[in-house]
């Protein structure tokens, strides 16, 4: 008697009852699977939702091929497999998940599981698939991670160097390859406290005009990852810390390696961010570093210490203002004591102070920063008391720079009385040095303006031809002068200005006018780059790469508005070249 159910349907019961089984076995024995595949080669061109653990992450929607290799399985097996299918190695894959489990992960390639994977077998997986398939080494998967990045993201099992050489050799740029977040596996190799021979490997493979690295990626900056990032400082002219938390161990051994190797340190910059108070109040040890290393500026080398950067922040949130100013003075002081070159620049941001007039006026006086940043902070009126009691020796040395050379001012969300803020103004004014001005005030009441009256008008209109960057949040400027900068029809403009602006009114951005400001302001570098007022390609790469770096605009939208911009309005012959 014949079967009333159709042949075809017969198949797919069978291919689907063998899809569950591979489901089931993928991540338990590798010579069921392999036996699977053999007897439904389709199966090996489909992707399944299996619980891999593969870079941290239990649960990806892998291949067969990738689940294999996340299995440790031998070298002869997974050649088999690929056999039977070999575009699965370059991620030609059908998707298929399971409907009854959860949804996937980002899919990743077989090397990028066979480089996340540490055991036995994972160097012969990588080699064997990094040689046979090398365009797969360059391939990010959905988080921007190259194979590299992988196999230097576990904080647990680590890579080994001949994983690492294997990876780099066939694409030496991945080290300092950016993801999505805008992370390097150089950046992975320290977060993770790599060995000394991997940091010391992938820092030889740094290009000769490799200048510049940024750490940070909210994680505590303790002594293991300083011990691996100062491994890099001969390779670096700019170093950029910026964690979530320091430890006392990890902050003490960076500044001992940088006074220790100031001779042959080619570090010109540095910048510490987020930096606790007290290890400024609590312990001298900190303080005499910073004072070294600014000391060793005298000896009149190339390896010079030019421009330091230092974020502090009361951890505590407590409201100690004797702690606080201490801190400021000890900085002072540590300024001072060191004869510093006329071209040393110092940066400092204070979070959630809270300090008297007179002694943030007597700091900017004699310690002479080039940028200032309050954020959270405070000020009082008067500290005729408390600067008695705590008095700062007098230094060795004095700043030779007279009058203020701050060049950038930033107060957000800074608390004051009316009289402070219109005094302070009345010193900005002043202040013939300063090119950068940022005031935001989400709530107008902490200077006293409780019913947001008061009007920037004529401060703004005065200040807008000596500024280049502008910002200004939640204080009033009279429309009449915003509208002259929110149009490309600036010929009855009756104040000629440069100046980058942005116009924030209670959380409303004017975007019109960020976007007009900000392409004059770099419409003008495209012609001072220019020759004969003729814009070329170098011309407007070296401007993109201004824009890059500008840090007033951290939208990556208006940034490309403003590329579109630049080469309609400001240089339209090279649309054609």
């Amino acid at each position: 008697m014949e079967s009333l159910v159709p042949t075809d349907s017969i198949k797919a019961n069978k291919l689907e009852d063998a899809r569950d089984k591979l489901r089931f076995w993928a991540i338990r024995d590798a010579s069921v699977v392999l036996g699977i595949l053999k007897a439904h080669p389709l199966l090996a061109q489909e992707t399944f939702f299996c619980g891999c653990v593969c870079n941290g992450k239990k649960g990806q929607s892998l291949s067969p091929l990738a689940s294999l290799i996340a299995l440790q399985a031998p070298l002869d097996i997974i050649q088999q497999v690929l056999e039977l299918y070999p575009d699965a190695a370059l991620g030609k894959c059908e998707s298929r998940q399971s409907t009854t489990s959860a949804a996937s992960g980002d899919p990743c390639l077989p090397l990028h599981v066979a480089a996340a994977t540490s055991g036995p077998n994972s160097f012969s997986s990588v080699q064997f698939l990094a040689q046979r398939f090398p365009q797969t080494v360059s391939i990010p998967d959905a988080s921007g991670n190259l194979p590299l990045h992988h196999a230097l993201q576990s904080l647990f099992e680590h890579s080994t160097l001949e994983t690492i050489q294997c990876l780099v050799e066939l694409y030496p740029k991945s080290v300092l390859q950016k993801n999505k977040n805008g992370e390097t596996p150089l950046q992975f190799a320290i977060e993770n406290a790599y060995a000394d021979p991997i940091i010391d490997y992938l820092a030889s493979q740094l290009p000769s005009r490799q200048q510049e690295f940024s750490f940070g990626n909210c994680l505590t900056l303790n002594i293991d990852r300083c011990h691996a990032l100062t491994r890099l400082l001969p390779y670096l002219t700019s170093l950029t810390c910026r964690p979530t938390q320091w430890t006392w161990e990890g902050m003490d051994h960076l500044l001992t390696t940088l006074v220790k190797s100031s001779s042959t340190s080619r570090v010109q910059k540095l910048v510490l961010e987020w930096i606790p108070r007290a290890f400024f109040t609590s312990n001298h040890r900190m303080g005499q570093h910073l004072r070294d290393l600014l000391r060793n500026n005298n000896n009149n080398n190339n390896n010079t210490l030019l421009d330091l950067r230092i974020q502090v922040k009361n951890a505590w949130f407590d409201k100690n203002r004797n702690s606080d100013i201490l801190c400021l003075e000890t900085l002072r002081g540590i300024l001072q004591s060191a004869v510093l070159p006329p071209e040393f620049r110092f940066s400092l941001s204070l979070h959630s102070f809270q300090l008297y007039k007179d002694t943030l006026e007597q700091f900017i006086q004699k310690a002479q920063p080039r940028r200032l940043s309050l954020n959270c902070c405070t000020i009082f009126e008067s500290a005729s008391v408390i600067a008695s009691n705590y008095a700062v020796p007098a230094a060795t040395g004095t700043a030779t720079r007279d009058g203020m050379s701050l060049e950038r001012l930033e107060l957000v969300q800074t608390r004051m009385s009316n009289t402070i803020f219109q005094a302070l103004l009345a010193t900005i004014r002043q202040m013939q040095h300063l090119k950068h001005l940022k005031l935001i005030f989400r709530r107008t009441e902490d200077f006293g303006d409780v019913r947001g009256l008061l009007d920037m008008t004529d401060f703004v209109a005065d200040m807008l031809p000596q500024l280049e960057t502008l910002t200004v949040e939640g204080l009033f400027v009279a429309p009449k002068l915003l509208a002259q900068f929110a149009t490309t029809q600036q010929k009855s403009a009756t104040i000629q200005t440069n100046c980058y602006m942005e116009y924030i009114q209670y959380g409303k951005m004017c975007r019109s006018l960020q976007y007009y400001t900000a392409l004059k302001y770099f419409g003008q570098s495209l012609h001072t780059y220019s020759a004969g007022g003729v814009a070329s390609k170098t011309n407007f790469l070296q401007v993109m790469k201004d824009l890059d770096e500008f840090e007033d605009i951290p939208e990556v939208n208006v940034k490309d508005q403003i590329r579109y911009g630049l080469l309609n309005e400001w240089c339209p012959s090279l649309w054609s070249s």
